[in-house]
């Protein structure tokens, strides 16, 4: 619920100006001291679990009523922009990642470590700084080398929702691989359609960052 996102945000906050009104009175000897030396470990563990909390918040919120989650974190930010930041980032991976299954919606692996690490990113399809929009069907769950063909545009997806691989990917002598067989095959999507990635923010992708598209190039 959107006001246990809030409650935790103030903590947060509350707790990390805090520590910073403390660290002024203190005498830091070794100005290039990293950071995590200046806390101790029960302080570390303090933040890392809340943090861990209110991300989980905000990508339950980013799954029901994202609008509500969002504006509530964007209200916190302006307190503490860096923390959030990252709680954002959290929140927005763990929901695409979630919602894929762990799987890369472009080439289709899948791939998890004993651990739970996972192989795929959660990618924004248009960018952050321009939409500062985190909602599932702005979304994208990539594996590395998919998230990277994607960012530089010799990846995209198209309005049948299909794989578009750029020409470019055969210039230069490069060795484009199973990248090839990817062409016009149908993107792994969610689900739920309700979280499918929304055409207008594909055609954003496709008319501006990706190679080929109508001139792009």
């Amino acid at each position: 619920m959107l006001w246990v996102t809030i409650i935790l945000l103030i903590i947060v906050g509350a707790a990390t100006l805090l520590l910073k009104g403390r660290l002024k009175h203190e005498t830091i000897e070794y100005p290039y001291q990293e950071v995590n030396s200046l806390f101790s470990p029960a302080e570390r563990s303090f933040f890392g679990v809340l943090e861990k909390a209110v991300g989980d918040e905000y990508s339950n919120g980013l799954l029901s009523h994202g609008e509500a989650a969002e504006a509530g974190l964007r209200w916190a930010e302006q307190e503490e922009p860096d923390t959030f930041a990252r709680i954002r980032d959290q929140g927005f991976r763990k929901a695409i990642v979630s919602i894929y299954d762990h799987r890369c919606a472009l080439c289709g692996i899948r791939m998890l470590t004993p651990d739970g690490h996972t192989v795929v990113e959660a990618a924004h399809i248009k960018p952050w700084s321009e939409s500062h929009d985190d909602k599932p069907t702005n979304g994208l769950s990539l594996c590395r080398l998919c998230h990277w063909s994607f960012d530089e545009g010799l990846m995209s997806v198209g309005p049948k929702y299909e794989v578009l691989v750029s020409r470019r990917v055969q210039t230069e002598h490069n060795l484009p691989g199973h990248i090839l067989t990817l062409r016009d095959r149908s993107i792994f999507t969610p689900i739920e359609d309700q979280y499918w990635p929304a055409q207008d923010n594909l055609d954003h992708h496709r008319t501006k960052r990706f190679l080929g598209w109508r001139g792009v190039c």
